[in-house]
């Protein structure tokens, strides 16, 4: 009897056999491209590290510039180094001793900024493997969310910045600018070409850096009403807190500790809040949003925190402070500003970003001057198109700036309503500023009631700027004038000013507005 004796593959064998070619593929596959890929930014890391020993090998106090391109050095002054050299690439080194980089090789991007410890290496594209330009002031570089556009201004429009070269210059009043694209655009102008013009009818917001830095104290007892130009130097997250208390000490300005959050700094409207209640915008020539009670000015800015905007609940958009306010007026009178008085927006309608002809002009219907023409111009913290406008004049503001009662337990409302919120949670205190409670609007005890930073009592009077401090009248019970509103009025001429400061009861007005502030946390 024969026997049949079958060597081939049966069904089941078949089924194994690509059942461990699944295994295989899914499992082994993986890991040893993962270890490829691991050894491979490893050994990128390394070689990037060595040139970095090199550079500060080298450093001379100087700022020194090594660039690469097709994996030869392109520097005008030559890397004294033979070792490995990147596909492209760009290395700095400051005058402190301080590198920033990024190098591209073969689908991976090194990079370091001044102020980090580490070199990140990530996967990119080459053209997004960039050093971002950072001026020679000492200010910290701006936070960028990952919906902003940056953007500088070429004459006539606003175009996308090239952020590997200079969009910003603190040394020359060129602060740095932003734009929040509407939804449906928003990934055609992040895909855009720098020097690619932004459409004003595609911005929903304008915003304006300004970095962290420190002060030397003045008029600390607030007794002198002598205009000074404001000593400031930047500093980063990563210095030592300056903590002064007296004249001729330095102090980092209170606006960039945001509840436990040191910020690099705060992204300010451009303009004041611009829109409808319901999708609020910052835009120029746009009649401000007014009669709108205090309360609800605070909910309407955080709808900034959305995805219409490009934001999240996380990135914090607010209303701004009083010490937020602050710190824009101690820059703006800084060699860094404009340092001289900010022209007034006399505009009868309220309209973003106007000048009248004068300093003080009277007020004047529409817009006479707007915020890109040269008397326009006279009207932002620089003195030119990248400052911050509406600061003096157009609607008087209303600044999360509020009186506790007499016992210093609660703040006093008065006509303000704040729906769900409970102004007084201890989760809320990073949005406002709670002042002592007092009496007297005029006088020195009212001006010792400031905060250092808030631009009142040290800058009480400036320009002839109004000076009235929140107070109580115990006369009236609960209500009363418990609230801040800053940079006066469009008809108050020289009383109106980016120093000027007042009060009021928290309820709608027409001719009470308001503006938004972004912290400037990583």
């Amino acid at each position: 009897m024969s026997q049949n004796n079958n060597y081939g593959f049966t069904f089941i064998d078949f089924a194994a056999l690509i059942f461990l070619v699944f295994i295989f593929s899914i499992v082994i596959v993986p890991k040893s491209i993962n270890y490829f890929k691991g050894n491979q930014k490893k050994d990128f890391l390394n070689k990037t590290n060595r040139i970095v020993k090199k550079v500060l090998q080298e450093h001379n106090n100087k700022k020194m510039i090594y660039t690469y391109e097709d994996k030869k050095e392109t520097s005008v002054n030559k890397l004294n180094y033979k070792g490995f050299k990147p596909e492209t690439g760009t290395i700095i080194i400051n005058k402190e001793g301080k590198v920033a980089l990024s190098f591209y090789e073969d689908k991976y991007c090194a990079a370091k900024d001044y102020y980090e410890d580490e070199i990140k290496v990530t996967e990119k594209e080459k053209k997004d493997c960039l050093l971002p330009y950072t001026d020679d002031s000492g200010a910290m570089a701006p936070v960028l969310k990952k919906e902003m556009i940056p953007v500088v201004f070429d004459g006539t429009n606003w175009v996308k910045a090239d952020i590997s070269k200079e969009w910003y210059n603190y040394d020359t009043k060129k602060w740095a600018n932003v734009v929040l694209i509407t939804e449906l655009l928003r990934d055609f102008y992040q895909r855009s070409e720098p020097g690619t013009k932004v459409e004003e009818v595609d911005i929903l917001a304008h915003f304006v850096w300004i970095p962290r830095y420190k002060y030397k104290l003045f008029n600390v007892n607030s007794l002198s009403t002598n205009v000074k130009e404001i000593s400031i130097k930047f500093e980063t997250i990563y210095d030592s807190k300056s903590n002064g208390n007296n004249n001729d000490e330095w102090l980092t300005h209170p606006a960039f500790t945001f509840g436990s959050d040191e910020l690099n700094g705060i992204w300010v409207g451009k303009f004041e809040t611009t829109g409808t209640r319901s999708k609020p915008t910052i835009k120029p020539n746009m009649k401000a949003l007014s009669s709108q009670n205090i309360g609800l000015q605070f909910s309407i800015a955080k709808i900034f925190n959305n995805k219409t905007y490009g934001l999240v609940k996380s990135d914090d958009a607010h209303m701004m402070k009083n010490i937020e306010w602050g710190a824009v007026t101690y820059l703006t009178n800084s060699k860094y500003g404009k340092n001289k008085e900010v022209w007034v927006n006399p505009s009868k309608d309220f309209i973003t970003g106007c000048a009248g002809d004068t300093v003080s002009s009277p007020l004047m219907p529409d817009c006479p001057n707007s915020y890109t023409s040269k008397k326009g111009q006279e009207a932002s913290t620089t003195g030119n198109v990248y400052g911050i406008y509406d600061m003096s004049g157009g609607t008087a503001e209303y600044v999360m700036g509020g009186l506790y009662n007499s016992s210093q337990t609660n703040l006093k409302l008065s006509l303000a309503t704040f729906g769900e919120v409970v102004i007084d949670d201890p989760n809320i205190s990073k949005y406002i500023d709670k002042y002592d409670y007092g009496i007297s609007s005029q006088n020195q005890t009212a001006y010792n009631r400031r905060m250092l930073g808030d631009a009142t009592g040290e800058t009480r009077g400036w320009n002839q700027n109004q000076a009235n401090f929140i107070m109580d009248d115990p006369i009236w019970n609960d209500y009363g004038n418990f609230w801040f509103i800053r940079g006066g009025y469009y008809n108050d001429k020289e009383k109106a000013g980016i120093f000027a400061f007042s009060h009021q009861d928290g309820s709608a007005y027409k001719y009470n507005g308001f503006r938004v502030v972004l912290p400037g946390k990583k």
